[in-house]
């Protein structure tokens, strides 16, 4: 099973970027495309609700070692910050580490950004991420930054690229699990 949840919800708006766009908007939307592109090839994809807390979230992931989980954000920082990158959990399997570098330099591409890499939940900010804690192949893709001028014009004119790349990987990954 794949799950795919917007890292912010409506009542949890996470960063606010250039022209005040808010990072739950955006990994909503996003969430939904890549949700429309799995389920036209055919694949299951459950989503997340759009105003549940991560714990209530997490709580509905009926998490096995078949579910791929992927909690899609955006990330800020100063106005020159470019660039995607995927977390992974710090216990990654080969899987992870694979199917999170053909995301982030797929967005890379089609985006036109740098690729800052894949990286381990203990190199975040917060040094350990709730979503890593369950089971399966567990990514959480950065996808630019919202605080950068460039990066979000970048993906704007490139969304729909994105929400595609994003949505086959999963479905490989998913492949992978069968």
């Amino acid at each position: 099973m794949i799950y795919l949840v917007a890292g912010h919800s409506k009542s949890d708006p996470g960063a606010i970027g250039v022209g005040g766009v808010k990072e739950s908007e955006l990994a909503m939307e996003l969430r939904d495309k890549i949700a429309h592109f799995i389920t036209s090839k055919g694949y299951k994809v459950t989503l997340d609700n759009d105003h549940n807390s991560l714990s209530q979230v997490i709580a509905r992931i009926k998490s096995t070692e078949s579910c791929v989980i992927c909690d899609i954000h955006f990330n800020a920082g100063p106005a020159t910050a470019t660039g995607v990158e995927t977390i992974i959990p710090d216990r990654s399997t080969a899987n992870e580490r694979m199917i999170a570098g053909l995301i982030t330099s797929g967005i890379a591409s089609a985006m036109g950004i740098r690729s800052r890499g894949v990286k381990s939940e203990k190199d975040t900010a917060r040094k350990t991420l709730a979503i890593m804690k369950l089971s399966g192949i567990n990514l959480l893709p950065e996808i630019c930054f919202v605080s950068n001028k460039s990066d979000m014009s970048a993906y704007q004119a490139n969304k729909d690229k994105v929400a595609e790349v994003i949505a086959r990987h999963l479905i490989t990954a998913e492949d992978l699990l069968k």
